[in-house]
């Protein structure tokens, strides 16, 4: 097994009602998270934070503000059982708060798996 960690960075969105918005996982039932995903060779953390929304979600600038940034990077390790060659040892993140632009209402703006969308999230 690799020794490394991924490097990865995480999104917490939350409305004006202070609410924040999670999601959850296609085919893992009861699987709650928040955006989150990989860095890749040459993405600085911010530009990845923004990527990954926009895959995951669908949102970008026009519906959601950066307001903060972890000023360090967070870690943990998986349990050797859960290790594979994308992960190797655990992860290292950079996490991000955004506020949506709008009301976070039973609808947001969100891209959800279904009608031909394989998407990550499905409500």
């Amino acid at each position: 097994m690799s020794q490394f960690f991924r490097a990865g960075v995480g999104a917490v969105i939350r409305g004006d009602d202070r609410r924040v918005l999670m999601f959850e996982r296609v085919g893992i039932d009861g699987a709650w998270q928040f955006p989150q995903g990989g860095v890749e060779d040459g993405e600085s953390p911010v530009l990845a934070v923004w990527r990954e929304l926009l895959e995951e979600t669908g949102m970008g600038g026009a519906e959601l503000k950066m307001v903060a940034e972890c000023p360090e990077w967070l870690s943990y390790e998986l349990p050797e059982h859960a290790r594979s060659a994308k992960t190797g040892l655990g992860q290292v993140q950079r996490w991000f708060a955004f506020d949506l632009r709008g009301d976070l209402s039973d609808s947001p703006p969100v891209r959800l798996a279904g009608n031909g969308d394989p998407g990550e999230f499905r409500r």
